[in-house]
């Protein structure tokens, strides 16, 4: 089996990465952003704040849920699956602006849907950790109010 580089993606330029691996989606760098764009996703919902701490709310709740299938399809090698609950984590990602989490949970379903089981892992690790990264700041954006 070849050896991937998916596992070092982090530290790879987003213009590298697409050069040597075309089917992935650039990361967004860490120090680009928060991990949700409150003003972004307040805008999306027309300045709805009630509406907005109900969106993050549930996605507080459901996240790490299918966090949790998808690590199962990972882990039982269902790319099908696995590919469908990226796609449904990133448009989670998508309505609060986790714009890294959103890319990241791009990325793994691309690679579900390569169906490439040994780039499978190297593909989730980033998409859990931006996705905690946006629960847990979402969890202090709605205790505040």
């Amino acid at each position: 089996m070849p050896h991937s580089n998916h596992a070092h993606a982090e530290s790879i330029e987003p213009s590298t990465l697409a050069a040597d691996k075309p089917r992935l989606h650039a990361v967004v760098s860490p120090a680009d952003s928060a991990p949700i764009d409150y003003e972004g996703a307040l805008r999306q919902l027309g300045g709805d704040q009630e509406l907005l701490q109900l969106v993050l709310s549930v996605m507080k709740k459901e996240c790490p849920e299918h966090v949790e299938l998808a690590r199962q399809a990972l882990l039982s090698g269902d790319a099908p699956g696995l590919a469908r609950i990226a796609h449904r984590l990133r448009g989670m990602s998508l309505n609060v602006h986790a714009k890294r989490a959103a890319a990241a949970c791009a990325n793994l379903e691309q690679v579900a849907r390569d169906g490439l089981p040994g780039d499978f892992f190297a593909a989730f690790l980033p998409m859990e950790r931006e996705l905690a990264l946006a629960v847990s700041w979402a969890e202090t954006r709605t205790a505040r109010g």
